[in-house]
């Protein structure tokens, strides 16, 4: 199930690459827009062997049950391009890229797409304040996803510590965020979505939600794991 632990809901428009993938209507795993046809996700959100005629993108709306507004849009998929390097044990490689059955309407406000880090965009450096989105719970009591979309602040931890080198197979792949004190973090299922930096004035798509830390989310001294999104 997915979970945003600690975070605060998001403003109007905060996030327009944000979406909702739902299976027969529940939402399942987060993605960003890449363009009006491409959307990027974590490969393990299809592990299990989903028909994808039941599976709906939706994009434009903060409220997962608010579809009826003219900001909405939903979109069914034509084919999924996962990583064929995607390692469900280790995690590593784990993202996919969805084809949309039809384009995204990219005229209104609420619909955009994310930046991609290249050569010319810098790395974040360790400990630097990160952002994360998803429709997750609010706490680790609760198992339903929040209606409304959630934020939450991270931080980027240097893979030396030792809690995330024990979760990482590869530091050029994958990468470490969270709160170590506890209390914030995405959790297990919390999965595709965006953890992003505000660079040069611009938000980039960093990392993908990939694996969660620990037993408990946002236990202390246990951050999850990200797919580096800069590496592909």
């Amino acid at each position: 199930v997915s979970r945003i632990i600690g975070g605060e809901t998001a403003g109007s428009q905060s996030w327009p690459w944000a979406v909702s993938l739902g299976f027969k209507g529940e939402h399942f795993c987060g993605g960003s827009i890449l363009s009006p046809s491409f959307i990027i996700t974590a490969a393990h959100c299809f592990n299990e062997v989903i028909d994808l005629k039941n599976i709906t993108i939706l994009a434009g709306s903060l409220h997962l049950k608010s579809t009826s507004n003219d900001s909405a849009q939903i979109r069914s998929i034509a084919r999924i391009y996962k990583h064929p390097n995607y390692n469900s044990l280790t995690y590593e490689n784990d993202l996919t890229l969805i084809r949309l059955s039809s384009p995204l309407n990219m005229r209104h406000g609420n619909i955009k797409s994310i930046c991609l880090p290249s050569g010319t965009v810098p790395q974040p450096s360790d400990n630097i304040n990160m952002t994360a989105v998803s429709w997750g719970t609010r706490s680790t009591s609760i198992v339903r996803p929040s209606s409304t979309l959630q934020q939450v602040t991270l931080k980027s931890i240097e893979s030396t510590f030792s809690e995330c080198e024990n979760l990482i197979s590869d530091s050029k792949l994958q990468f470490c965020a969270g709160v170590l004190t506890g209390d914030k973090d995405t959790c297990k299922g919390d999965s595709g979505g965006p953890l992003m930096a505000f660079v040069n004035n611009l938000w980039y798509l960093y990392g993908i939600t990939s694996l969660g830390g620990g037993l408990e989310c946002a236990s202390s001294g246990n951050p999850a794991v990200y797919t580096r999104v800069s590496c592909y």
